[in-house]
């Protein structure tokens, strides 16, 4: 397939998020930490709706060659210390 033609997706880039660009590239720099063997961590938080889980899934389709895990927390295990990780398998 011709690069130019690609979709960002196949090129192993993030798809363009409206507002999005900053948050795409401290992801993309963890992800690339991860790939040279550093650990790392990021805080994704806003109100409802504004769309960080778009922005999460975006960057885990960039992290195909990663394995990924996912959790979320729900609110009665609000007081519970790393609640949400009781579901990570």
């Amino acid at each position: 397939m011709d690069q130019a033609l690609a979709s960002p997706r196949t090129r192993g880039q993030t798809t363009r998020l409206l507002g999005r660009r900053r948050e795409q590239e401290a992801l993309a720099q963890l992800l690339k930490g991860a790939r040279e063997g550093a650990g790392g961590s990021l805080v994704v938080h806003g109100e409802p709706g504004v769309g960080k889980t778009a922005l999460l899934d975006d960057i885990a389709h960039g992290a195909s060659d990663l394995q990924t895990v996912s959790a979320m927390g729900v609110e009665r295990e609000m007081e519970l210390p790393f609640g949400a990780l009781s579901l990570v398998v």
